[in-house]
């Protein structure tokens, strides 16, 4: 193993161990901001739980690794592209569906929905455009 994939992988779990914290920090300023401290206090654990889980169950289960940011080869890069694309579909479903049954509702949520399909939409056409002209 070179100093090269060990810098990586330190960064990768720095790296999410700081978004943990600074998305903490920000759910307690919201909090805090719009007079619900205890949901900020909550979200703030809630992150700060998850990045000890990562930090601490690293180097047991690939899984946490993969999650803390430690990509190292081929196989493990697959991984990471299999569960954006299973993501992606998820969230598809989920905004799509969430549009037809406000639409059907009359929802006053209908044109939130239109917009994030409208933007996943670009987003997907944007992508294989790019991506086939890059190769």
């Amino acid at each position: 193993m070179t100093n090269q994939s060990r810098e990586h992988r330190a960064s990768g779990i720095a790296g999410v161990l700081t978004v943990c914290v600074v998305m903490g920090l920000v759910y307690l300023a919201i909090g805090v901001a719009t007079d619900q401290t205890r949901f900020g206090v909550i979200g703030l654990l809630i992150m700060l739980a998850y990045g000890a889980v990562l930090f601490v169950g690293r180097r047991r289960l690939e899984a946490l690794a993969l999650l803390g940011g430690a990509v190292t080869d081929e196989r493990q890069q697959d991984i990471g592209q299999r569960a954006l694309a299973f993501t992606a579909n998820v969230l598809v479903i989920a905004i799509l569906g969430g549009f037809f049954v406000s639409l059907a509702t009359r929802s006053e949520y209908t044109e939130v929905f239109a917009g994030l399909a409208a933007l996943g939409g670009v987003a997907f056409i944007a992508g294989i455009i790019w991506h086939s002209v890059r190769g």
